[in-house]
């Protein structure tokens, strides 16, 4: 098996391990925009690292869309208020990207006091 792939393919189970203390962690929720149903494992942090719940969150694929660059509907982007404050650094992280390429008052307003709070 070549080198890459296997590197691949042990990545991926060292996430799947996560699986466990996500679904708990998200009580089977997306963890940014509250939706039920088919949720993935999102690393937010690039494959070369082991994946660690310190930068893998549990999202539904539209926020993985969002997450890759697809424009954000800010009508559907509501709950990333609530998710900016979340106790995990790696949703807080997700939610405060994603609010600050919502182009809303609403959403400015949540990731400038989002980012007062982390810059204490």
């Amino acid at each position: 098996m070549a080198k890459g792939l296997q590197k691949q393919k042990e990545y991926q189970q060292a996430l799947s391990l996560l699986g466990k203390t996500l679904l708990r962690r998200s009580k089977r929720r997306c963890e940014l925009t509250d939706e039920t149903g088919e949720l993935v494992i999102f690393d937010l942090n690039p494959p070369k690292e082991d994946p660690s719940l310190d930068h893998v969150i549990h999202i539904s694929p539209q926020a993985v869309r969002w997450l890759k660059g697809e424009e954000i509907n800010p009508h559907e982007a509501r709950h990333l208020v609530a998710a900016v404050w979340s106790e995990y650094p790696a949703v807080s992280r997700a939610a405060l990207d994603l609010l600050e390429r919502v182009d809303e008052p609403w959403a400015r307003e949540a990731a400038e006091s989002a980012r007062m709070m982390i810059d204490l």
